[in-house]
């Protein structure tokens, strides 16, 4: 009652995100930033006190975006009494973000609450606050966490306060990892590694925190793999992105960073090269456009993929115009494929049409991505329209696909005859994201008014013999409502068959507010007559379809989509994934797309679920170099992202590989969340030694117990090659693959499954699909393609 007539505008705005059964952070933050900070206190004040968790969550990430630290003592006590990590972790985020402002010492004290939390990712978080504070005390106890990362964190943040024992304590524990020959000799002694590589890597990157010439020296070494760090590969790849994100002390500092990239970049070593492009996109600075241009032709095909990555992370004309040169000239499908993804990143018209070039492309891989990419700029992309509509009648089912999809997404006018063109097509995955398509198109007068599109729909959704496609259909039918429907389902109401007619009546319900007009479609042909009469009358009379349901009046922990319901559920319950791969030699393939896509999966899945952890894991053999090695699960996501770069397809040769030691590491010495939904996701094609078969399904059984589960992706060699041009026919479920059953056997016991997959594309939505359960297969392919 005493809010004041802007504070009612924001607690409006804050009770439809409460209602919204989806719960977009981002466009509800973009709404709430038009209202003036100065009205938001009562309103937030009050919200913070909300019963929904994801409410009180939301306030805090909000609160601390706009710098209303004046709520703090309200956001303080949401922390206290939070029952659920994601809204701690929120809490101490408002409190990092207002120790970056003008009163951050009033945030202190709970920051050093933060550093005590019991979930590490709220103690990084404490350690970020409390490095802007220069809370040296605090800190010297952070550098002793049990969590990797908030350690490595604290040090690197008391190494760039001027704390002499945490440079040296760096600067010792970079030079110990190379301390004796035997370690010089190998990436690491260990070979079978729960985090000793990535302990590797962490010190590099913090020992850049520091931005002394003392530890820039040594990463300099490191990364051009001189003297002792020779066969250092994670302290080199740790201290390539150091150099890349340095902060050095001094102008002789920046000058010996800068001396160092530019000295790697035109290095005789190809893995130098490599992980000096990696790192030069970090920087984004211009001045490394050129040296990165020159790499762009090198030999090796690792240094020319990474060169134009850090070309599409640094911002500018100069960059773009590098990548539109190299997606007509490179040779090698990855780099097309790389170069698609870094003109995604350009905002600049220009790169459209590097995008328009790549649906020209020769491998359908290259096309599909350059679709895909194109849609995710909207109407940004409209003059990329016509060639889509070209994509979308492509020899290739998957770029077909994706054009359908990218076209609803720019939505232009000219757009809607591809969309309807595809319900037509021979392929029936296509056929649905067509409907998907045509349901999310934006221009729906347009749609209504398409009799073909009505027509087609509705044939596609009365004749449906497969869930999947009645239902893309149903919901495309109520999305548009088009007058054009009802025609074609009053005829499926007459139909021979008992659930022609019963799928035709359910729509006509919805279109007419639930009234059935007395029509029972088990009923005589009699009484279905009279049904009918009944129904041509109303239509004759002029319907009328009635508009979608109102907004929903009640929170939206109630009656809202079992999808939805599930998804709040595991946002606060939070999901710890691990990626294990095989990395024999002929897994080069699904390395490299781990490599390139990593990045893409970790946004996805943000986009789902906001309390995400992962690990990865790699895995050879006895007798290898190493049984397996893996990062413990962490909150750092884009450490993984430079961590796997040093990943390499090697050795191999016998077929069964340590499926069951990677395994029973990743269940038994992870730091996995009680709450959590656990997964661990199997990728290779090779099967478990046979002789520990009893002994990996009972690991299975025992991490079912604990409410975690293991699916299995065989990656076929066959079906992976980067050199197709198009695939005409999706590859029948009915295949069998020897390996692939012994995979389903070991996922089973969990209750997972084991799956193959086509090309190295779908690796991203497969995972999420493992993740999250086959049945939301539907609701994670329209997440990903529309929102």
């Amino acid at each position: 009652a005493r809010f004041t007539s802007l504070d009612k505008i924001v607690a409006q705005k804050l009770e439809d995100f409460a209602l919204d059964p989806i719960r977009n952070w981002e466009a509800a933050e973009a709404s709430l930033v038009r209202e003036k900070v100065e009205g938001l206190h009562d309103p937030i004040r009050y919200y913070l006190l909300d019963v929904d968790w994801e409410v009180q969550a939301f306030v805090c990430y909000y609160a601390g975006r706009r710098g209303l630290v004046d709520l703090l003592p309200e956001i303080e006590e949401t922390y206290d009494e939070a029952k659920f990590a994601i809204i701690r972790r929120k809490a101490v985020e408002a409190a990092v973000a207002f120790a970056k402002g003008k009163r951050g010492a009033e945030a202190h004290e709970f920051l050093k609450k933060g550093l005590i939390d019991k979930e590490p990712g709220v103690r990084l978080l404490a350690v970020e606050g409390l490095e802007t504070l220069k809370d040296k005390e605090s800190l010297a106890t952070a550098k002793k966490d049990k969590d990797h990362d908030t350690r490595y964190r604290a040090l690197g943040a008391l190494a760039h306060l001027g704390d002499q024992s945490a440079q040296e304590q760096l600067l010792k524990g970079f030079m110990a990892f190379a301390g004796s020959k035997d370690l010089q000799r190998r990436a690491s002694l260990e070979t079978e590694d729960v985090g000793e590589r990535y302990a590797q890597f962490l010190n590099a990157i913090y020992l850049g925190y520091w931005g002394g010439e003392a530890g820039l020296k040594q990463l300099s070494m490191a990364l051009q793999r001189k003297d002792i760090y020779r066969n250092k590969l994670f302290l080199a790849i740790g201290s390539a992105v150091s150099l890349g994100k340095a902060r050095p002390a001094s102008d002789r500092a920046k000058k010996l960073r800068a001396r160092a990239l530019k000295e790697a970049l035109g290095g005789r070593d190809a893995v130098v090269r490599a992980m000096a492009a990696f790192a030069a996109g970090y920087t984004l600075d211009e001045a490394y456009v050129r040296p990165l241009q020159l790499l762009t032709t090198d030999a090796q095909l690792d240094v020319r993929h990474n060169a134009v990555e850090a070309l599409g992370r640094i911002p500018g004309e100069r960059s773009l115009a590098v990548l539109l040169t190299v997606i007509k000239a490179e040779r090698d499908v990855p780099v097309r494929l790389a170069c698609v993804r870094a003109l995604s990143r350009h905002p600049e018209d220009a790169a459209v049409d590097g995008l328009i070039r790549g649906l020209k492309d020769k491998r359908y891989m290259v096309r599909a991505s350059s679709a895909q990419m194109l849609g995710r700029r909207g109407s940004a992309a409209a003059r990329a329209t016509r060639a889509l509509l070209k994509s979308a009648r492509d020899q290739d089912f998957g770029v077909r696909e994706a054009a359908v999809v990218a076209l609803a997404r720019i939505g232009t006018p000219e757009a809607l005859p591809g969309i309807v063109s595809a319900l037509k097509d021979r392929d029936a995955e296509v056929r649905i994201r067509a409907m998907r398509a045509l349901g999310r198109y934006r221009r729906t007068e347009l749609a209504k008014k398409d009799k073909d599109a009505a027509v087609r729909v509705v044939k596609l959704y009365v004749s449906a013999s497969k869930k999947r496609q009645r239902e893309a259909a149903s919901k495309c039918l109520l999305a548009v409502r088009s007058p054009h429907a009802v025609p074609p389902l009053l005829a499926a109401l007459q139909s021979r068959k008992y659930g022609d007619r019963n799928a035709a009546l359910k729509i006509l319900m919805k279109f007419n507010r639930g009234d059935r007009l007395g029509f029972n479609p088990k009923g005589s042909d009699i009484e279905r007559n009279k049904g009918v009469k009944r129904w041509k009358e109303w239509w004759a009379g002029g319907g009328p379809i009635s508009a979608p349901p109102p907004a929903p009046t009640k929170r939206a922990n109630q009656d809202i989509l079992d999808f939805h319901r599930y998804t709040r559920d595991l946002r606060w319950r939070g999901v710890d994934l691990v990626l294990a791969y095989d990395s024999t030699g002929s897994m080069l393939p699904v390395i490299r797309a781990v490599k390139q896509r990593l990045d893409l999966l970790i946004e996805e899945s943000a986009h789902i679920v906001t309390n995400l952890r992962m690990s990865l894991f790699t895995y050879r053999d006895e007798g290898e170099e190493y049984i397996f090695y893996g990062t413990p699960l962490t909150h750092s996501l884009d450490n993984l992202k430079a961590f796997v770069q040093v990943a390499e397809a090697n050795r191999g040769g016998d077929l069964p590989e340590a499926v069951t030691a990677t395994v029973d590491a990743a269940v038994n010495r992870l730091d996995w969340r009680e709450d959590a939904q656990k997964v661990i996701v199997i990728i290779g094609d090779a099967p478990y030694h046979p002789e520990r078969r009893m002994e990996l399904f009972k690991l299975a059984r025992d991490f079912k117990k604990r409410r975690g589960v293991i699916h299995a992706i065989y990656t076929d060699p066959a079906r992976l090659g980067e050199g197709i041009k198009a695939r005409r026919k999706r590859q029948s479920s009915t295949v069998s693959y020897p390996f692939l059953d012994r995979l389903d056997e070991m996922a089973r016991e969990s209750g997972g499954r084991a799956i193959t997959i086509e090309d190295t594309r779908m690796l991203i939505s497969e995972i999420l699909v493992l993740s999250f359960g086959e049945e939301w297969r539907d609701q994670l392919e329209s997440r990903i393609d529309f929102e």
